[in-house]
């Protein structure tokens, strides 16, 4: 008798974008961070998936060590709820756009 393999997909990191262009657009990676799974039901907020700097609750970006590293207090300022991830993760998409569009960019 064989056991039928259980199969999941788990969604580990999402894209977040505010420019108009189309998905396929060349350059939409520098108007884009990204929502990150870091474990126990929190995320993080990068400028790119494996960078090692993340978003914290003052909207600030900070280095993130190794995880060994997390000094006490650390996780609590640098990990979110997936729903607020994504809520911090627009407002940066959007300010990154904004300001592309001042300096006379795209």
């Amino acid at each position: 008798m064989s056991v039928e393999p259980t199969v999941q997909v788990t969604p580990d990191r999402y894209e977040v974008n505010a420019t108009p262009y189309p998905n396929d657009y060349l350059n939409r990676h520098y108007f884009s961070v990204w929502v990150v799974y870091r474990g126990q039901d929190r995320w993080s907020v990068n400028p790119e998936p494996n960078m090692r700097m993340c978003l914290n609750r003052d909207g600030e970006w900070d280095y993130e060590p190794a995880p060994t590293n997390h000094e006490e207090g650390w996780r609590e300022r640098h990990r979110f709820e997936f729903v607020e991830a994504l809520v911090l993760a627009k407002g940066v998409a959007i300010a990154l756009w904004q300001q592309s569009i001042l300096r006379g960019g795209e």
